[in-house]
């Protein structure tokens, strides 16, 4: 179909203005400098990666390891061999790892785009909105925070989606079932070995659609369900008869992921995801309910029927077994039930859906007011992109830090060790932009002397004798250098 031609249709403009907000909520914070701490780590492993620091099973994040382990095995390898990748083909510019991030989060659209025409194959009035499940859930706050910051999760998302995408179409519509199932089971281990554990979650999908739609027996549900979990189990068996895959997965399931349920507790009961899911589902609650009042007052019938009371279901259900077992653990965040939330999006999406499509019938293609719409969209689509065009050199996030490792790094160099004070050990932001940028590792022995000495001055500890301090315009850090 001919651009043109494209225009036209009744849903581009709801199209053009879903991407705009996706743009607009994602790519000005990408392409400014300054990222989250867990976002420059990753990104710092996989441009070591990259550049022949570490190997595929034994990364390497700084000389001085990570976590008490020379190499880092805080996840399992896949995301960074992928984003690797990435630095393999783009080079080593800040924006690799952006456009990553950025790229992910227009997949995973497109993976929701793809379901929801999937979902709604043989209801074409209802499968045209697929461009309204992507926009509430790109609404959810934690969505676009997540690809702003080049967290793991995104990549685990798109291996779930299309892992649902499969399942759902073997079981719903009960076509090629081993095959269908065969592939999501692969996209479930892709999953897996992406973030661990948390990949698992789509291994619910058949006994939720039993429970709603009852289209097959129990025992059906069961086979369906052995045949989606055979397979990443088989091939992590094979993977164990690797003796570095071995070695390195034991790292990771034994030191770091069982570690991590008696580690540091980051909240103060278990059911605090539940109110934070809550708070980031609730802009979908409230964007229903209005909806809802406007069609009641200007009396356009609902029309959700029991079809579409089962898919709400059925996807929110989907959603928060995505969500709720990490309150096994009392290390919690929000964006680590970020994979769920596209469920949320066309969950919610399923109640505004049949309502819109009666209201869209009156839309006439060819009228002034929906020429003027199309061209507002495409308005604020370049406005958008002009204004990140004008964020470029501007900082998103520790301002201070960022203004500050630059002039550091400027006179240590790339590739070094400098030395620290142990106090300054969990200050992650600096020590993870210096890794990333310029390969610079910290090290706080006290009884080792690097050629240079950084300092939080708000410390207000001084450095050992033999260091004198170098004058440079920084804000929060001082740099000293051993004396000759």
């Amino acid at each position: 179909m001919k651009l043109k031609d494209r225009l036209k249709q009744r849903n581009t403009p709801f199209w053009i203005f879903t991407i705009t907000l996706m743009l607009g909520l994602i790519a000005p914070v990408l392409i400014m400098d300054g990222m989250f701490m867990d976002g420059v780590l990753y990104a710092s492993v996989s441009h070591n990666l990259a550049n022949g620091y570490g190997s595929l099973w034994f990364l390497k994040f700084s000389e001085l390891g990570f976590a008490e382990h020379l190499t880092f095995h805080e996840h399992p390898p896949l995301v960074f061999w992928i984003q690797a990748f990435f630095f393999k083909i783009l080079g080593d510019s800040m924006y690799v790892e952006r456009f990553y991030s950025l790229l992910t989060a227009f997949i995973t659209a497109w993976l929701i785009f793809k379901s929801w025409k999937l979902i709604h194959r043989e209801d074409q009035k209802i499968a045209q909105f697929s461009w309204l499940a992507v926009f509430l859930w790109m609404f959810i706050p934690v969505s676009f925070w997540s690809f702003q910051n080049n967290v793991m999760e995104n990549t685990m998302g798109l291996f779930v989606m299309g892992s649902f995408y499969f399942t759902f179409k073997a079981l719903h519509y009960q076509e090629k079932i081993f095959q269908f199932l065969l592939i999501s089971s692969i996209f479930i281990f892709l999953a897996t070995f992406s973030k661990g554990v948390p990949g698992f979650f789509p291994l619910v999908v058949p006994f939720f659609h039993w429970a709603v739609f009852k289209k097959y027996s129990f025992i059906k549900m069961t086979w369906y369900s052995i045949i989606l979990v055979i397979v990443p189990i088989a091939i992590y068996g094979l993977l164990m008869l690797i003796p570095s895959a071995n070695e390195s997965l034991s790292i990771y399931f034994f030191d770091r992921l069982l570690g991590r349920t008696t580690s540091k507790p980051t909240v103060d009961h278990r059911y605090w995801i539940l109110i934070r899911l809550f708070m980031e589902i609730l802009p979908l609650i409230i964007i229903v309910a209005v909806s809802w009042g406007v069609m009641k007052w200007r009396k356009i019938e609902l029309n959700i029927f029991k079809k579409e009371r089962q898919l709400f279901t059925f996807l929110f259900l989907v959603g928060v077994s995505g969500s709720v077992p990490i309150m096994l653990t009392m290390v919690q965040k929000p964006f680590y039930f970020s994979p769920s939330l596209p469920f949320f999006g066309m969950a919610f999406a399923m109640l505004l859906a049949p309502g819109l499509s009666t209201s869209f019938e009156r839309i006439k293609v060819d009228t002034k007011g929906y020429k003027i719409f199309r061209s507002f969209t495409l308005l604020c689509l370049a406005a958008v992109i002009v204004a990140t065009i004008m964020q470029i050199g501007k900082v998103s996030r520790n301002p201070e830090v960022v203004h500050d490792m630059y002039i550091v790094a400027d006179v240590t160099g790339e590739h070094s060790t400098i030395g620290v004070h142990e106090k300054m050990w969990n200050e992650w932001d600096m020590h993870c932009y210096m890794v990333r940028y310029w390969n610079i590792s910290w090290d706080y022995h006290a009884d080792i002397h690097h050629e240079y000495y950084l300092m939080n001055r708000t410390l207000g500890i001084q450095p050992d004798s033999l260091y004198e301090k170098i004058d440079l315009p920084t804000v929060r850090y001082d740099l000293y250098k051993l004396k000759e």
